[in-house]
């Protein structure tokens, strides 16, 4: 069967049993047998053109790969999906995957990726997988930008500098390219951890 395919197994033991449309058509499907395949529930469509061919809920990871797919490998992973990548632990529930495209991609958020198009990808960010990950101090700054929360900012600061992920430079750095848009929990979270150093 051409499901069965060793490209096409290969493809998604890699992705975590994800494939984008032009993944699979390059593998030899054609549309009628993707459309069987998500007829008959043995895939689903999690994101427009992106398929899970699991029955179960997409993983916080599954869920970032297949961000991954859908921006076409032009996306970097940011806010708190990136910060939980990173590691860190003291983070506010959130099943939103943030992806940053370049200004010109035309992608719009669907289902639980939320996609902000900007002017300034991160030059630090990481290679994982199937997707790019921001730095610590750039996931931090877009993180406190979606937070209007000051007790989770602040938590988010300590633990990412006292765990010697990023700096409080770094994040100043990050402050000063944002310029004012929504920085004011991040500018007061950095301000009292610097008085108490």
């Amino acid at each position: 069967m051409v499901l069965e395919s060793p490209d096409l197994q290969a493809l998604l033991a890699r992705q975590h049993r994800l494939v984008s449309r032009t993944q699979a058509l390059a593998t030899g499907l054609d549309g009628p047998a993707i459309r069987r395949a998500l007829d008959s529930a043995r895939w689903r469509a999690v994101l427009p053109n992106v398929y899970l061919t699991t029955p179960d809920e997409p993983t916080a990871e599954q869920k970032r790969v297949a961000a991954g797919l859908y921006t076409a490998g032009t996306g970097q992973i940011t806010g708190l999906s990136a910060l939980a990548w990173h590691g860190l632990r003291d983070l506010p529930p959130d099943d939103t995957v943030h992806i940053l495209v370049p200004h010109a991609t035309r992608r719009a958020s669907a289902a639980f990726v939320r996609v902000q198009r900007t002017r300034r990808l991160d030059p630090s960010a990481r290679r994982a997988g199937g997707y790019d990950v921001v730095s610590p101090a750039r996931a931090a700054a877009d993180a406190a930008r979606t937070l209007n929360d000051l007790p989770a900012v602040r938590a988010i600061v300590a633990e990412a500098v006292g765990r010697g992920w990023t700096t409080i430079p770094a994040l100043r750095r990050e402050l000063d390219l944002a310029g004012a848009s929504r920085t004011r929990t991040l500018r007061l979270a950095l301000r009292e951890l610097c008085e108490t150093r």
